[in-house]
């Protein structure tokens, strides 16, 4: 098992701006794993602010394992399918089998709308 890797890909509808919301996922794994990648691909084109911006983190409770906020100093400008990657934390990144990845939307100021995907690669882990 080792070496073995697992993809998820979380889709998730258009959300207001203004709205924050989380999207679950289960991970269904063999055993536990860890978080080695994650890429956001936006399905609009969005524009940097640092006034109404959005950031989309993953979490597992109260534990956030990464970030991206469209802010000027952060990600940036977004485009319509490009994949960017998220900024993942240094610690914390195991994820116990059977466990409930979430991928928030939080807004700052106005916000903005927004929809696309989280793609993940995890690792086994023994």
């Amino acid at each position: 098992m080792e070496n073995q890797t697992h993809q998820v890909t979380l889709i998730f509808p258009l959300t207001a701006a203004g709205t924050d919301d989380e999207f679950p996922a289960t991970l269904v794994v063999p055993n536990n794993v860890e978080l080695e990648t994650a890429y956001l691909t936006s399905g609009t084109a969005r524009t940097a602010s640092d006034t109404n911006y959005t950031t989309i983190s993953i979490r597992q409770g109260a534990t956030t394992y990464g970030t991206l906020a469209t802010t000027t100093s952060g990600t940036g400008s977004l485009t319509a399918g490009q994949a960017v990657a998220f900024s993942l934390s240094s610690t914390g990144t195991g994820f116990a089998q059977g466990g409930v990845v979430e991928i928030h939307k939080d807004d700052s100021g106005s916000g903005l709308a927004f929809d696309g995907s989280v793609s993940m690669l995890f690792r086994v882990v023994r």
